[in-house]
């Protein structure tokens, strides 16, 4: 007997928006004061379901490029384990990007439409502007504990 496979049309697609926040004035983000930097929002149907968690950017725009693990949510110093992030499981396919989020209490799964995903980022890396406003967060700082 074969195994049940559902099309893309049959599973809910989500949208994922991304935006630059050009932080002009002192502003404290988890606990970090931050000034004349750049932070990205990701926004996932609207809501901004992640808004505990800075986004790692150069770990966001890698994940448009195949299957893999990546630190996408970390805290604003950098290190993932301050805020209790974990690195979601990407999985590219045909039409859709999949990321698989894993949780002590269990997993939640993300569905997007793989051009919309793909745009939507190089969108907003096209509108930074990092020589006036560098990235708050520029790299997921990995001690072994994620």
């Amino acid at each position: 007997m074969g195994k049940l496979r559902r099309s893309a049309q049959e599973i809910k697609m989500q949208e994922i928006r991304v935006e630059k926040r050009e932080l002009k004035s002192p502003t404290r983000m988890g606990g970090i004061e931050l000034h004349n930097e750049t932070i990205i929002d990701l926004y996932i149907d609207r809501c901004a379901s992640f808004s505990d968690f800075a986004v790692c950017w150069p770990e966001l725009i890698r994940s448009c490029s195949g299957n893999g693990l990546y630190g996408i949510f970390t805290c604003y110093c950098g290190i993932p384990g301050c805020a209790g992030a974990e690195r979601i499981e990407v999985r590219h396919r045909m039409r859709t990007v999949n990321w698989i989020m894993t949780f002590p209490w269990g997993r939640d799964r993300y569905c997007f439409e793989k051009r919309q995903y793909i745009d939507t980022i190089k969108a907003c890396g096209a509108s930074l502007n990092l020589e006036a406003y560098p990235l708050a967060v520029e790299e997921f700082l990995d001690f072994g504990v994620s």
